[in-house]
């Protein structure tokens, strides 16, 4: 992961949001495990109210983001020394209604 100010800074903004955009936290590439059960890289950035992730190397198709309102848990998995982990989302919105759970892992090397 790398830190915003070494980061480009990407704003995301959607129709909830004011026009204003949120200052990113955090960004880098992640492992997420699909409906399929293998692992895709993807990159993910974290800024004070969303996590959104983009498939692709150039980070220009946003696959989905989460309202950090509807956080739930994050808790070590799965083979823990490989940097196995879950985040639990869960409310009303269609992306986490009535829960969705992502299964990340840090990237080796």
């Amino acid at each position: 992961f790398t830190t915003p100010s070494r980061a480009p800074q990407l704003a995301m903004l959607d129709s909830s949001r004011s026009s204003k955009p949120s200052k990113e936290l955090i960004s880098g590439r992640l492992c997420k495990l699909s409906t399929r059960g293998s692992w895709q890289s993807r990159f993910f950035m974290l800024d004070e109210e969303s996590l959104t992730y983009y498939s692709g190397k150039q980070r220009r198709e946003r696959v989905n983001f989460f309202q950090l309102k509807d956080f739930v848990d994050a808790f070590a998995i799965g083979q823990i020394r490989k940097g196995e982990f879950e985040l639990v989302f869960s409310g009303l919105a269609r992306e986490v209604f009535p829960e969705r759970r992502l299964r990340l892992k840090v990237l080796s090397g």
